[in-house]
């Protein structure tokens, strides 16, 4: 299955490319886009075909799905609108991009306990995403803090690293796929290298007299 969401996916950024045409590019705090595999099989008009496949290996397709993690990109309708709007264009064959951001632990998870909603953190990347395709090449600094002079010029204090994981956005038929980026925060060395050098110099308070 992945090398038929691969195949579309790959063709279209392709295409896209050589025409050096006009692209959507679509930002969102928030990608609802579920569980990959389910959705495209449907798309490329394969679920019946996997599914009797599996049946004849005396494997159940539902649980082959519900071990896939649904990638915690968010929480509410508008994250789930952002990305029916990607596979929307993904069927009208219209070049698109989401561009959102990779929560490591998700937002949160939803559950009622004694009655009450309670959150808890989300772990949805404890397993392999098979559908994320990490780009380290795509690397940018963001920076933070700091302060800003006389001439109104900022000279931040800390910065992180913003890195690309892209996934496929199939449409209806396969006939194209968009790609949905979403960028993940990642340390620089040299300030985790700072930060432990400052707590480790940094001297304990004294104890109280007792």
């Amino acid at each position: 299955m992945r090398d038929f969401i691969i195949e579309p996916w790959f063709r279209a950024t392709r295409k896209t490319y050589e025409a050096q045409g006009k692209r959507v590019y679509y930002l969102s705090l928030e990608f609802l886009i579920g569980r990959i595999l389910g959705d495209a099989m449907m798309n490329l008009g394969l679920f019946e075909t996997v599914k009797d496949v599996l049946e004849q290996e005396g494997v159940s397709l539902s649980d082959v799905m519900e071990n896939e993690p649904d990638a915690a990109l968010g929480n509410g309708g508008l994250g789930r609108l952002a990305t029916c709007f990607l596979e929307s264009m993904s069927t009208l064959v219209c070049p698109a991009y989401g561009y959102g951001i990779c929560y490591e632990h998700g937002l949160f998870r939803q559950k009622f306990e004694s009655g009450r909603q309670v959150e808890h953190p989300e772990d949805w990347l404890n397993q392999p995403h098979p559908w994320e395709f990490e780009r380290p090449e795509a690397r940018y600094t963001i920076p933070f803090k700091g302060h800003v002079d006389a001439g109104f010029n900022w000279h931040p204090s800390e910065t992180v690293y913003a890195r690309a994981y892209d996934m496929p956005v199939v449409g209806w038929q396969g006939k194209w796929a968009n790609t949905c980026y979403a960028y993940g925060a990642h340390i620089r060395p040299s300030c985790l290298i700072w930060s432990v050098s400052i707590q480790a110099i940094t001297p304990l308070p004294p104890h109280p007299k007792r």
